[in-house]
């Protein structure tokens, strides 16, 4: 998220959603009763005679507001607020009359408060530092899946296609074609301090390594992994799942995360009580600040518990424990989302599970 300030004596934040994550990360921030101010489009109605009832112009207005309520539509990236408004650009609006504010991707927003709290101000911090992506790619000589890794969320962009049909009709401006096409696609992604890992059968893999080695941008981040031998969507799946890739990518996040399951099955396994499986039990441990490490299934989010989950992660980051928001565009996220949507560490036991 990028933070082009933060002035937590005069409780003003300025801040700018990069992904899903930090969207994530300004649902637990946002609270009623706090102001924000950014740009809402309003749909202004055409008058006249022969006018369309259902055509108007939407113009962007600023909007200043207190607010009333804060919801997460994760499906379509998306923060819905709703208040009262403050301060407005525009005569149509009115001080006093509630409004619904969307925050998405991009859109920069402006938070004020009475009082940061100190892991508000922790989560502020954090999100400031770079965005940790990984750009993956599973390819042979017929299709290419191409996917980025942000945090526990897999974006999967459309599948690259050589039209090579086999060995026998493939030509080397063909090939070139298709490497040149999986190449753009990548440029196109990628970020400064992004890590590109390639993978699949044959060796495609290392004739594109070849070639985004020309590529200043891309050379010095780019690594092949052997052993995985599927390409396309279904490569970027296995992938995930592969000691190989985790041994590369040890310091990201989905690996932490996959440790922290990997931890909590052992602890079940033994019938260790330090593990928590369930939104209620893991809320009460949380509030006696015994959760050593807590992940949560952004499907929570769907199933009407926003605020209970928000609380939970709330309390646990109060006590020092760490708290993860995984996704099931992953396998780690719907191992979560199967055991209920979450799974918790706890610093020692408080009852025994049943």
């Amino acid at each position: 998220m990028i933070v082009s300030r933060f002035q937590r004596n005069i409780g003003i934040a300025v801040v700018q959603p990069e992904d899903l994550q930090d969207l994530w990360t300004l649902r637990r921030i946002i609270s009623p009763s706090d102001e924000i101010s950014g740009e809402t489009t309003r749909v202004i109605k055409q008058k006249g005679e022969f006018t369309r009832p259902d055509k108007g112009e939407r113009i962007s207005v600023r909007v200043s507001m207190e607010v009333e309520s804060v919801k997460l539509d994760g499906t379509l990236e998306r923060l819905r607020v709703t208040g009262k408004i403050l301060d407005v650009s525009e005569e149509f609006l009115s001080k006093g009359e509630h409004h619904s504010m969307t925050v998405s991707i991009g859109r920069p927003l402006v938070i004020k408060k009475k009082h940061w709290q100190d892991f508000e101000a922790k989560l502020i911090h954090e999100s400031s530092k770079p965005s940790e992506r990984l750009i993956l790619v599973a390819i042979d000589t017929r299709e290419a899946g191409v996917g980025v890794l942000s945090g526990t969320h897999l974006k999967i962009l459309p599948q690259i296609d050589s039209g090579i049909s086999g060995k026998m009709y493939e030509t080397q401006s063909s090939l070139s074609k298709y490497l040149s096409e999986v190449r753009d696609a990548i440029s196109i992604m990628h970020k400064e301090g992004n890590r590109i890992v390639i993978f699949g059968p044959g060796l495609t893999k290392n004739a594109l390594a070849n070639l985004l080695s020309k590529d200043s941008r891309l050379a010095s981040q780019t690594r092949i992994i052997e052993g995985l031998d599927v390409a396309g969507e279904d490569g970027l799946f296995v992938s995930l799942k592969s000691e190989a890739l985790r041994r590369v990518i040890s310091d990201a996040t989905i690996a932490t995360v996959q440790a922290v399951l990997d931890e909590a099955m052992k602890r079940i396994a033994r019938n260790d009580d330090r593990v928590a499986m369930s939104l209620v039990g893991t809320l009460e441990a949380a509030k006696a600040g015994v959760v050593e490490a807590c992940l949560a299934s952004s499907k929570l989010f769907e199933k009407g518990v926003e605020s209970s989950i928000v609380e939970l992660l709330n309390s646990i980051e109060k006590f020092g424990g760490k708290t993860y928001l995984v996704d099931s565009s992953t396998d780690v996220g719907n191992q979560v989302d199967v055991m209920g949507g979450v799974l918790a560490l706890l610093r020692y036991a408080i009852y025994r599970n049943t």
